[in-house]
Formats: C-alpha cells, sequence, structure tokens
C-alpha cells in the first residue's frame, strides 16, 4: 500500500485506462433477451481495461473478474424530481469478485470537454435513492469514474440542455411488406450514437435492421425532415429532435416504399432546409419480394 492507502498495482491499472482507447480490449459479450432488459456477461482473463462491443461501456478490472450487466427503464419522476434528463442507458452492474475499479461511459457530446464538464455526470441508484458521482475525466468519447461498489449506473446531465449539438447515428427499419397494399415501410430513427443498440432492435423483431455507417450532428428541439425520391409518401413533413434513451424507441419518419425497391437515397434536413446528411442504402437482399 502507498501513503493513500490505495494498492499501487490498482492505481497502475486505472492510470493506463485513462491513457485511453490504445490501451483497451474489446470483447463481445454473452447476450441475454428478457422481458424489457437486455443482458451481457463476460469472463475478464486478466487485469486491465475491457470495451464492450456492445454497450460501449469500459471496464477497469484488477484482477480475474466476471462482469454482468443489463439495461435497466430509467425512472422518469425520479429524473423529474433531481431536475435532470438521462444522457445514456441505465445499466444494472454486478461483478461477484468485486474487482471493477473504474467505469467509463460512452456520451453523445460533441462540445469540447470543458463545457461538457458542466451537466454531465453518472448516477448511482440504490435502494436508498440517488447520488450523483462527478466525473474523474470526460475524454472525447466516454465519462470516468472510479467505483467501489456496483448497483445501477447512468449517465445524466444535471442541468437540461436543449439546444445543444449531440452526435447520433440513424437506423432504418424495414417493415414486412403489406400484400393488400403492394407497399412497405422504411422507418427513420435518429438515436444517439451511445444508445445500446440491442435495446433498439428487441422492440422491432418483425422488421429489419438496416444500420447506416455515417453518424451525424444533431440540434435539441431543432426540426428535421427526410427527403427521399423513392417515396412515395414521407410522414410526418417534420419533427423535432430530442435525445431517447427509452424504454420505448419509435421511429421519427416513415417512408412508404413500392416492393422490390432496391436502393433508397436519403437526405435529413434541418429547419433551414440545409443537409446535414445523404446516404445511399442497398436494400436488396433485406427481405424484399
Amino acid at each position: 500500500m502507498d501513503k493513500t492507502g490505495q494498492n499501487p498495482e490498482k492505481q497502475l491499472v486505472c492510470a493506463e485506462a485513462q491513457a485511453g482507447a490504445s490501451n483497451w480490449e474489446e470483447f463481445t459479450p454473452e447476450v441475454t433477451q428478457g422481458f424489457g432488459f437486455i443482458a451481457y456477461k463476460f469472463s475478464c482473463p486478466r487485469p486491465g481495461s475491457f470495451h464492450c462491443s456492445q454497450t460501449g461501456l469500459v471496464f477497469v478490472v484488477d484482477g480475474e473478474a466476471t462482469l454482468q450487466y443489463r439495461t435497466v427503464y430509467w425512472d422518469v419522476n425520479l429524473l423529474e424530481s433531481s431536475g435532470s434528463g438521462a444522457a445514456g442507458p441505465l445499466l444494472n452492474i454486478e461483478c461477484p469478485e468485486d474487482a471493477v475499479r473504474q467505469l467509463h461511459f460512452p456520451h453523445c457530446e460533441t462540445e469540447p470537454v470543458q463545457r461538457s464538464k458542466k451537466w454531465l455526470c453518472v448516477v448511482n441508484i440504490t435502494d436508498d435513492g440517488m447520488s450523483f458521482i462527478k466525473p474523474l475525466d470526460i475524454t472525447s468519447s466516454h465519462v470516468v469514474i472510479n467505483v467501489c461498489s456496483l448497483s445501477k449506473y447512468g449517465l445524466l446531465e444535471r442541468s437540461i440542455q436543449y439546444t445543444r449539438s449531440v452526435r447520433c447515428r440513424v437506423l432504418l427499419l424495414l417493415a414486412p411488406v403489406n400484400y393488400r397494399t403492394r407497399s412497405q415501410n422504411l422507418f427513420v430513427l435518429m438515436l444517439p450514437c451511445n444508445v445500446v443498440l440491442d435495446a433498439v432492435k428487441s422492440q422491432h423483431m418483425t422488421d429489419i435492421v438496416i444500420e447506416t455507417p455515417t453518424p451525424l450532428d444533431l440540434i435539441r428541439e431543432r426540426k428535421y425532415n427526410v427527403l427521399c425520391p423513392e417515396g412515395n409518401l414521407i410522414q410526418p413533413q417534420e419533427d423535432d429532435f430530442d435525445l431517447d434513451f427509452g424504454p420505448n424507441y419509435h421511429p421519427m419518419f416513415q417512408v412508404r416504399l413500392v416492393p422490390n425497391t432496391e436502393r433508397v437515397t436519403l437526405t435529413i434536413q434541418e429547419e433551414k432546409k440545409k443537409n446535414v446528411w445523404e446516404q445511399t442504402i442497398d436494400l436488396t437482399g433485406s427481405g424484399l419480394l
């Protein structure tokens, strides 16, 4: 032990973790889907920093450990009573070996780190209530905290920044063909980049999920619209963007296509008709007639 009462080896593991993603070891966990949650499990073979490919979480452990964590719903009443808003998913985290020393939560901020520190924090929710944890560090991709015990953790904005820009991803859902109307719907979801995609996909099991590669920055409370030359109906004409971390993930736009449409070009415009995102997406092999 050093003068602070901490194990130097544990301090070294945490210091290496803060050095950045180059020291992370990526893993794909076991995934179990339950009613209203997605559960993950992974056995860390050694001390180090382990990055979950499904959730973006980084676990810093000081020895062999079994990580068990699952998505849970935010308590809207609890958030409103604290004047806060969700800035990421809420996860219940367990480790029987008590080996987790740091957690890194992915964020969707585009603002400079110093500005983000003014409103981002991590909340710890137990049976006794909720407590706010000041970040040890905020990097360009993650919010870092030290942990002594595990329970429910999530990223929070202490003061809601309604007009700030956030990094997002576009997720497309191709619905089954409607044989009566001879049409097929393509739903457009615009999600914060730190949403757990497994949770979204679990709510749309009958649709074919199409992930798009290019992220985009969107501004909260700003109106956006979608253009698609191949669509014969797009609704609504425009809609306001806001952060959405469940429990329900609803499409922002519906594009009606004729069956056998092989390719579409989607353009997202902000309210001033400025193009902010455009992609050509192949639908061939995605379950069309």
